[in-house]
Order: structure tokens, then sequence, then C-alpha cells
């Protein structure tokens, strides 16, 4: 009896039997596409390490059997310094207006100096100088803000089983990945 190797788990199974004993992988499929080496392949996606075709589907070193992939979800995940920026830039605004009333009593006390207001008045500047530097953190955290994007996930389902967490990107990547798999979804079962 000689041992094939699961497309699957990679785990070796008897060539005789209908699916694999160790994951439940279908061996033998007709879905219209040939194993030789006259079928053509052809390329749905191919980036940053991301190469999905009707022969292979790889993700980074990660190989899936094209037939084997039954459907494919992708989800948003919320990206959480993005979240952190929007804290920071609230608290951005509040500091720029306090930054104002520090300067307007700043040009009161340098009018209407005493002696006892030599404390204040350096204070005031420390004060202003702070909150200055808060309001330019803020400002870099605007335009750092616009940049982020949520992450997107990629799941697999299989003839196997779900494969949870396959490829965490930028969710437009993510996306059009999906929609490439899901494409060679399509051609698969006409």
């Amino acid at each position: 009896m000689p041992l094939i190797t699961c497309p699957d788990c990679h785990k070796p199974v008897s060539d005789c039997s209908d699916k694999c004993i160790h994951c439940g992988c279908p061996l033998h499929l007709n879905t219209g596409l040939k194993n030789d080496s006259s079928t053509e392949e052809i390329i749905y996606y191919r980036k940053d390490g991301v190469h999905i075709s009707n022969t292979n589907i790889m993700f980074n070193k990660r190989t899936f059997n094209p037939k084997l992939v039954t459907s494919v979800s992708v989800s948003q995940i919320p990206n959480l310094k993005k979240a952190w920026l929007r804290v920071a830039y609230f608290f951005g605004l509040i500091f720029s207006v306090f930054l104002v009333m520090q300067i307007v009593v700043l040009f009161a006390m340098i009018s209407f100096s005493d002696k006892n207001s030599s404390y204040y008045f350096l204070f005031s500047i420390l004060l202003v100088g702070i909150t200055a530097i808060i309001c330019w953190a803020t400002y870099l955290a605007r335009k750092r803000y616009k940049l982020l994007d949520a992450y997107g996930r990629i799941d697999l389902d299989t003839s196997s089983g779900r494969i949870i967490n396959v490829l965490t990107i930028d969710y437009n990547s993510a996306h059009k990945i999906g929609i490439a798999i899901s494409k060679l979804i399509s051609d698969k079962k006409c």
C-alpha cells in the first residue's frame, strides 16, 4: 500500500483512501482543474508575499491547495493606534485652548507687573512651553491619524475545517485578496 502526502495537513495517507484519516481532507477531487503540466497557471493576485493562483494559494510561506478552499471571509479589525491618536488629538485641542489662555495671562502680567508676580510669571512661561509641545505633538498625531487604516483578517474555509487568521494586513489589501480568492473559487466551480 503506497503512501501519499495529504495536501492539507501534509501527513502520510494511503493512496486508496478517499479522505485523509488525520484531517478529513478529500484526496481525490474532480474539480475540473488538472494536476498535469498542461494546466496553465492563472494568477489572481500577487503582491507582498501573497500569491493566489489556480495551482496554489500562498501567504508568505503558508501554502494552501486551491481545490480544498471552499470560502473566504475578511473581517475588519479596528486599529488601536488610531483610537489612541484620537484621544491625543482631543486632549491637544483642550491644551491649545489652555495655551491661548496662558498667553493672555502672560501679556496681562507683563503690562501689570509687580514684585510678587515674578514666580507666577516663570510658572506661566513653563506652562506655555509644555502646552506648546503638547499642541505640536497633537498636530503631528493628526497627520499620522489620517494615514492609519483598520486591519483586515483573512479566514479560509477548507474541506477539512476553518483556518482562522491566515493573514492580517491592512483592510484594503485584505479586501482585494478576499475578492481574488472568491473569484478563484467561482472559477473553480465552473
